[in-house]
């Protein structure tokens, strides 16, 4: 599991040593965007568990977050919570409907809460679904880029085997 520290550390630049003061380093922070969000309202919808195309960073500045990983489970022994899921990736970027198959697996999940004061960090190829309580602040940092240009989510599996698409995306979604 990556801890915030560890991702931040790996976003920043070349040092400079000494700054100001013997033994205080500057390092600038090398990432692609830094953006808060803010909820206005009770979250009602359940987000598809996805991962991005960056290592990321979060301060919650207000309210409260639930970050929930999904780990893919590995040898016999499985987490009191998992569930089939087929990873998917988006064919022609973010908000496409198009996808393409790669592999399905029992998911762990791992319920995270943060508070007020609370980081928390990942690595893009991380899966999480998010839950904001209706007053959360959260600063967000994207690293750079990690490499490939597309999303992927973790469509879940019912009990009859078949796929159940809950990634819908509308043009809504990305509206500036």
């Amino acid at each position: 599991m990556s801890t915030p520290l560890s991702v931040l550390k790996g976003m920043l630049g070349p040092a400079r040593h000494n700054y100001i003061v013997p033994g205080l380093m500057s390092s600038k922070v090398n990432c692609h965007m830094v953006r808060v969000f803010e909820n206005t309202r009770e979250q009602e919808f359940f987000i598809t568990p996805h991962n991005h195309r960056f290592d990321l960073f979060c301060v919650v500045l207000q309210g409260t977050v639930v970050n929930t990983l999904y780990r893919l489970v590995t040898g016999r022994t499985s987490p009191g919570k998992s569930d089939a899921f087929v990873r998917v990736q988006y064919e022609k970027g973010v908000g496409a409907n198009l996808r393409k198959p790669l592999t399905s697996g029992l998911y762990g999940r791992y319920r995270n809460e943060y508070k007020a004061g609370n980081s928390y960090a990942m690595k893009a190829n991380e899966f999480h679904s998010i839950h904001f309580s209706a007053d959360a602040i959260v600063l967000f940092v994207e690293g750079e880029n990690a490499g490939d240009e597309t999303t992927e989510v973790l469509l879940p599996v019912g009990s009859d085997g078949k796929v159940c698409d809950t990634a819908v995306t509308l043009p809504w979604m990305f509206a500036q």
